[in-house]
């Protein structure tokens, strides 16, 4: 069994991808269903809570998603209070810019999306953690 930090959750098509945080080891992984595949949008898991998992790595893993792992089993433990002190804490990253996110293979779409892709590269994992070495500002349109 493995404690595992829930750190991050986005909506996909079909349903949600957690990501979370080993509390041994720092690992990071993404929570699938034991079927592997993304939570369902009703899924239980919440940034900020830990849980209790029995994990198992997803058969057939593919870049960039080799953080994926099937929970089978998991129990809430507790809810931290304030996850991003927590991971500030532990992680102790130097900030960056963002050219140099996921192994530096982002690229920018004319709209002002970034993203990666097969054709030109792609990085050895699907998460990560961030430092902007600049304030970043929300722009809603």
């Amino acid at each position: 069994m493995t404690q595992v930090l829930v750190v991050c959750k986005t909506d996909m098509k079909p349903g949600r991808c957690v990501g979370g945080l080993t509390l041994d080891k720092h690992e990071k992984i993404r929570l699938l269903t034991p079927d592997g595949y993304n939570q369902p949008t009703s899924t239980r898991f919440q940034v900020g809570d830990v849980w209790e998992c029995r994990l198992d790595p997803r058969p057939a893993i593919k870049r960039p998603h080799t953080e994926d792992v099937r929970v089978l089993r998991a129990q809430h433990l507790r809810s931290l209070r304030d996850p991003k002190a927590f991971l500030l804490e532990i992680l102790k990253q130097v900030p960056t810019g963002w050219l140099e996110l996921f192994e530096g293979t982002m690229q920018l779409a004319p709209s002002g999306s970034a993203f990666v892709c097969e054709r030109t590269g792609l990085p050895s994992y699907a998460h990560e953690f961030w430092r902007p070495e600049l304030p970043l500002r929300r722009q809603t349109d």
